[in-house]
This record gives C-alpha cells, structure tokens and sequence, in this order.
C-alpha cells in the first residue's frame, strides 16, 4: 500500500476496508494531483479499540469502478472485483448485493428499470442469482433471502408522482439449499422490502408500510421512509415529513422513540442493539451552503454532540455496536473516515482520502 495512507495504531484488529473506486489506480492506492489517499489522519491520536473494516464506494459513471478490499492490520488492498457504471453495490446480512440495473432510455423523459439482483461473498465471489428484483435483504447471519420480484418491467417518467413503487411478488428463499422459494404474496407499490423481526418481513411502500409475518395476514408498519432495520430486536428506524422527523419504533408500528429535527434534515442510524443512535443534522444557510451537526443519541437522554459544520453523512455502527463511524470534510482537504469507540464516544480519525468514498459495510470486533 501506498505511504501515501496514514492508518493510526488499532488494536487487535480484524480489520477489513473494502472500497470501489473510479479506475483509475491512485483512487484508492496512491496519492497523485488529481485524487489518491490523503495523510490526515492524526499520528498522535489514541488509538481506538477496534477499528472496523468498512466497503467505501466511490462512482464514475463513465468507466465504472471497482471494489477493493484492505485485509489485515496492514490494510494491504485486494481488488475484488470491477463494477460497471450500471451497477452498484450493498451490504446484507455479511454478504454483498450487486443489482446491474438496465434502464434503455424511451424518449421522451421515460425509461425502463430492470433491476437484476446477485449475491456475492465477502471476497466477491457469486453465491446467487437472483434475477430480476428490484429488492432484496439478507437475513443475518446469511440463512436466507427475501426479495422483490417485479411482476412487469416499470416505466414512469423520473419525475411523476408515486412512480417508484411497483406491483411485486414478495419471496424467500435459503442459501446454500437446494428448496425452491417460498412466496408471501404480491402487493403494489412496492419501493423495498427487509428483514422486520424473527420471521416476518417489511414491505416499504409509498402509501403505507407494511408487515408481514409467515402464514399471516399483513399487518400496518410504522410509518414513513424505511432507514434501516434491527431484526433480531423486532426495531425499525424511520424518516418522516421530509426527513424531518425520526421516529425509532416496533416493526408493527408501536413507537419507541420520536424526535422532530425541523427546520434541519436528519438521518440517523441505530446501534445493533437499538439502544443509541447516530443522528446528523443538516440546516440550509443563506447562499445555499449547508450547516451539519452530528450528535449521538440515547432515547430519554439529551443528546451528546460529537461534530459541528463538518460532519458529512456515511452513518455505520460495527455489527457488535463497539464503535461507530461517520465520514466529515478535512481542513486540508477531502474527506476522513472518524472510528467513535461507543464506550466512551471517544473519536479519532483513521482513514482519509481525497475523493467522498462511500461506506456500505463495517465489520470489526470491539475489545
């Protein structure tokens, strides 16, 4: 790996970056004029306990990118596999999604979305196909599979109201077995689908969200913008009123928690455990730049503020809650990747580069 990477101390590390970058060898390795890593981590920081591995995406429409991954304390990078400009990756359930979606483009501001869904390892291998969904979730753990499969190929126009969600089957299905899928139902106006709780799954829809339990009737879920799911403790974090409320509540609906951010924009991602959450706060400032607050959460508890002004998205919790990342803008230029050890909220730099990568996934153990 290139000197041009500063990564400070971590101890016992079961570190593992993974990241695609644009095709162009000093996105992810190097430093050059144009791009590269850059050294702003602090060398003098404390370490933190564990710094997790964490997939960093970055695009190029025109040539695609790649995914690479950074193995070991030494953070040597492996190139796992080279990503087409139609295709993007995610993380679920420890395993990655990568949907190659085929929109030919049919005049007149319509296109036609044809989203194909596979599932690949840790090291970019296949594992499998699903074909044409325009969702999918990994169970964790990586038993099974629930998806979305479109019952016909969608066209709308970009901008027409509610044409996002489409009419589609709802399966599950086991990896690694030779069962066929089992089908839930079919239901319009489906955006996503996810892992809810223990046996059942969310259906995130325009209209109304919905959650259906195996061999059961569907019942009403909580309400707005899907963030992100906590199966095993049956929790599920929403956006409402254009992301101007959060709202941490029961897969059924059942509110936990609910905080109105207004006049700011917030998102949020919760701890494993559903006991704290990362919230950044963005406020519009006059000329059109934006004001950010970045802050951890405790339902119950006034909230204890971690950044100011420089706080710039890329939410991730490790999958044992021990430490929490966010991206924010360098002084110097670029952008760094803070490690928060949740024990303390004590953060430090580890990671920076030139260019906003994207972080889908963190793995790591906490000590």
């Amino acid at each position: 790996m290139s000197d041009a990477l500063h990564r400070t101390r971590v101890h016992r590390a079961a570190a593992a970056v993974l990241c695609t970058a644009a095709l162009l060898p000093s996105a992810c390795t190097g430093g050059g004029p144009t791009g590269g890593i850059d050294p702003a981590a602090d060398a003098a920081a404390r370490p933190v306990s564990a710094q997790a591995g964490a997939i960093l995406f970055t695009r190029d429409l025109a040539t695609g990118g790649q995914l690479l991954a950074s193995r070991g304390p030494t953070g040597q990078i492996e190139r796992i596999r080279r990503l087409a400009p139609n295709e993007r990756v995610s993380s679920s359930g420890g395993l990655l999604l990568v949907t190659t979606d085929r929109r030919p483009e049919l005049g007149q501001g319509h296109f036609e979305a044809d989203p194909h869904v596979t599932i690949h390892d840790g090291r970019g291998r296949p594992i499998l196909d699903l074909g044409r969904a325009v969702a999918a979730d990994v169970e964790a753990g990586g038993r099974r599979v629930v998806y979305a499969t479109p019952s016909a190929v969608h066209t709308c126009a970009p901008d027409e109201e509610g044409c996002a969600g489409v009419s589609a089957t709802i399966s599950v299905r086991e990896l690694g077995g030779e069962h066929d899928p089992v089908e839930l139902g079919s239901w319009d106006d489906v955006l996503g689908v996810r892992w809810g709780e223990k046996d059942a799954v969310l259906l995130e829809r325009s209209r109304e969200n919905l959650l259906v339990r195996m061999g059961a009737a569907a019942v009403q879920g909580p309400p707005g913008k899907i963030l992100q799911t906590i199966p095993r403790s049956g929790q599920v974090l929403t956006a409402q009123r254009g992301h101007r409320v959060l709202t941490l509540a029961h897969a059924d609906g059942r509110v936990l928690w609910e905080t109105d951010y207004m006049p700011a924009r917030a998102d949020g991602r919760v701890s494993p455990d559903g006991s704290r959450l990362i919230v950044q706060e963005t406020r519009a400032r006059d000329g059109g730049d934006a004001e950010t607050r970045l802050s951890i959460v405790t339902p119950g508890r006034a909230p204890h503020h971690l950044e100011e002004g420089r706080a710039d998205g890329e939410l991730h919790w490790t999958p044992d809650g021990s430490v929490y990342t966010y991206r924010r803008t360098s002084p110097r230029g670029g952008f760094e990747l803070v490690a928060c050890r949740a024990s303390d909220d004590r953060c430090h730099p580890v990671w920076a580069w030139r260019e906003p990568i994207q972080i889908i996934h963190l793995m790591g153990r906490g000590t």
